[in-house]
């Protein structure tokens, strides 16, 4: 009964991060608040939740590259020689967008992420976020930029630079790469396409690199939990791709802005109770 119970908590994890890692909003918060209010018993160390999160990290990797199967993959006779220069192009400034933060994560990451890796960082970047969400239209150019094809050497390193925040946890990789491709000339819908695209080698480094050298014991309950979880997430997170494009064809993100605010201020509260619980005690 417990494994069962642990099968639906795996593929309620694999829904939260299918949804969470593709709008601005912090997948990795997200998960954290999670892990305190349904923790999975049959596999509860910490090396098996390492496992699983980098685990779905693939998964949204896997959704994202079906998703754009077409538009990514230019070995096909059916595409014209013109199609598969432009997706070459696509490809090098993806790869140019990708470099800051896949280095400094395999350079730098473990040296500062244990200190940062806490409610009270991912509450108050999930607020500062929010916030500058709320005013980006003043920090936005006039679209220049309107196909992935088009996106300018300039736009994509600047977007990868600015993904290195998301290494904070509450920043949302999604969330600073939009933002920054607005800055940058994009418009609404570009930016969160390009925001998709530079999705599959952030997820996917990150993968590597967490699961390098990770021991774990095997068990059929443990990848009864990989494959429920994976799966939801596949079917998530293509779902969420869509709707969050056909959503930016339109709306603009403050209302994520609001969202992460009061989930900030929510992780803050907690924190600041779980660190001071006899100050409850003085009020109560």
């Amino acid at each position: 009964m417990t494994v069962l119970i642990d099968v639906l908590k795996a593929i309620f994890y694999g829904i939260l991060f299918g949804v969470t890692e593709w709008l601005p909003v912090s997948s990795e918060a997200h998960v954290f608040m999670a892990q305190s209010i349904l923790p999975i018993q049959t596999a509860a160390d910490s090396a098996f939740m390492t496992l699983f999160v980098n685990v779905l990290r693939i998964a949204a990797c896997f959704a994202c590259a079906a998703v754009f199967f077409n538009r990514i993959w230019p070995f096909t006779r059916r595409k014209s020689d013109a199609k598969k220069k432009a997706i070459l192009r696509v490809w090098l400034m993806v790869f140019a967008a990708s470099l800051p933060l896949i280095a400094v994560t395999w350079l730098i990451k473990d040296k500062f992420h244990n200190i940062l890796s806490s409610p009270i960082t991912a509450g108050i970047m999930l607020i500062g976020i929010g916030a500058l969400m709320l005013c980006s239209g003043k920090f936005t150019k006039k679209p220049e930029q309107f196909a992935v094809k088009d996106v300018s050497f300039k736009t994509a390193v600047m977007t990868g630079c600015a993904q290195v925040l998301s290494l904070i946890p509450g920043t949302s990789r999604s969330a600073v790469a939009v933002m920054a491709g607005r800055m940058s000339g994009l418009d609404r819908y570009t930016s969160g396409e390009f925001a998709c695209f530079l999705a599959i080698p952030a997820l996917l480094s990150t993968a590597v690199f967490k699961l390098s050298g990770l021991t774990i014991q095997w068990s059929l309950p443990v990848v009864l939990l990989l494959a429920a979880g994976a799966c939801s997430c596949v079917l998530t997170s293509m779902y969420v791709i869509h709707s969050l494009l056909n959503y930016l064809r339109t709306g603009g993100v403050r209302l994520f802005g609001y969202y992460r605010i009061v989930l900030g201020l929510m992780m803050l509260i907690q924190s600041l109770l779980d660190l001071f619980p006899e100050g409850l005690e003085l009020l109560v």
